[in-house]
Parts: C-alpha cells; structure tokens; sequence
C-alpha cells in the first residue's frame, strides 16, 4: 500500500492528501456502500477548499454537531424499535440491528440509552453535555431520576467541559469503587479471542459480562470444598 504519511524530520504532514482519494490503490468508484460514497466525497470537498472558503464560526458548530450525532441515532434507533418499523421484513428488532444496522442489539441499546441521557439533560437546561456514549454510560442507571439531573450539575461543577471523560465522570460518581478497581490484561490468541466475542455478541453481552456469566456457571457445576483451606476446582470442559 502506498504511504502518503511518509515525510522529512519536522514536517508536519496532512493525512489528508488528495492523491488518497483521486488514485487509491482500491477503486472506490465500484463501491456500493452509499455512506462510504457519501464520506469519500466529503474528504474530496473539503480537500479542494482553501482557506478564505471556511466560516471558523461554521466550522466550530459542523464540528460539534456531529460529535452529538450519536444522539440522533439513538432518537431513530428507538422509533424504529417502538414503532416495529423492521416488522414487515425482519423477524424482531434483533436481527434487524445485526444485519442492517450492522451492529449487536446491545451496542444498539448503549447508543438509544445514551440518547436518553442527553436529552434528559437538555430538557432539564444543561447546555454542558456528555460528548459520547461512552461519557453517557455511567450515567445511565439514573435514567428517568432526579439522581440524574443532580449528578450531572455535581459533575460540570467539578470537572471542566474539556477534561470530561467517561473515566473522570465515572470517577466522580462511584469513587470507592473506581479507586479499588484494578484492570488486567488476560493475552489470549487472537482466534479464541474472535471465539469469545462472537458469543458475546451473539448473547447480546459485552465480552466481560461474558465472561463473569461463564465463571458464574462454572462455579455452579463446581462449588468450592466447604472444609478445604485451598480452593480448587475440577473442570470438566465437556458440561461447560
């Protein structure tokens, strides 16, 4: 593939070069994906556009605006699913996600969840609003409370607009739990981890949820020796 970011010490180069898209080493031109066509072209666009083209002001709010794109999304996802709009040709909502919409249901949910949250917001007078779904998570088991409403005036006290994260916001609304937490890294090979998420995409799980499910039902079939001082468990891998 051709490099176009390759350039002398010092030079700060655009990405965005013409030459990407007018000779691309795959012909888009024979590309039916309406979306893919629609971006191509806008990168053809603003690439030809100089400097007196621009409206700073305008580009600001372009910028902006479709960073809450998500939202939109979420408000469409959610009339779709409570009209039944997919009925005539898709058997449920599920199906209709994964092979329209090109996602699981629970990624649906997280963006529909997600619009909620910004628009109880905005219907309570905050102009200060999470900027992503992953922002939105933490606060969505308030959803439909007050508890929302007041966290998030708590949280745009605390933290200013441009170090909001999904972390700072979630460490802000469980403290303890978030300084106790340790991640680790578990390596797996790259086919069991593709197994792994496959499942847990078609469960409708993250891949954690996933796994606590397993090591659940593990646990079940296995309970640990009640006067054993060492826990072990035998695992017999053809009931799993």
């Amino acid at each position: 593939m051709k490099n176009y970011y390759s350039a002398p010490s010092g030079f700060n180069p655009n990405p965005f070069v013409k030459e990407l898209y007018h000779e691309p080493d795959v012909e888009l031109a024979n590309n039916d994906d309406d979306v893919i066509k629609e971006l191509v072209q806008y990168a053809i666009d603003l690439d030809d556009q100089i400097e007196g083209d621009f409206d700073l002001k305008y580009v600001a709010f372009e910028f902006r605006n479709n960073m809450m794109s998500f939202v939109r999304n979420g408000l469409l996802a959610f009339k779709i699913q409570s009209l039944r709009l997919y009925k005539k040709h898709y058997t449920n909502f599920k199906v209709y996600c994964k092979e329209v919409l090109k996602l699981s249901y629970w990624q649906v949910k997280r963006i529909i969840e997600a619009a909620r949250v910004v628009m109880e917001l905005i219907h309570a007078g905050f102009t200060v609003l999470p900027h992503n779904i992953s922002q939105c998570e933490p606060l969505a088991e308030y959803i439909g409370t007050e508890a929302l409403i007041e966290n998030w005036a708590d949280i745009t006290s605390n933290i200013p607009e441009h170090l909001l994260t999904a972390k700072s916001i979630d460490r802000f609304l469980h403290p303890s739990e978030t300084e106790e937490k340790v991640e680790t890294v578990i390596k797996v090979p790259p086919k069991l981890y593709l197994q792994i998420l496959k499942v847990a995409i078609k469960l409708d799980l993250s891949v954690v949820a996933l796994l606590e499910f397993m090591l659940e039902k593990v646990a079940d079939l296995h309970p640990p020796k009640k006067d054993s001082d060492d826990i072990t468990w035998s695992i017999n891998h053809n009931n799993i």
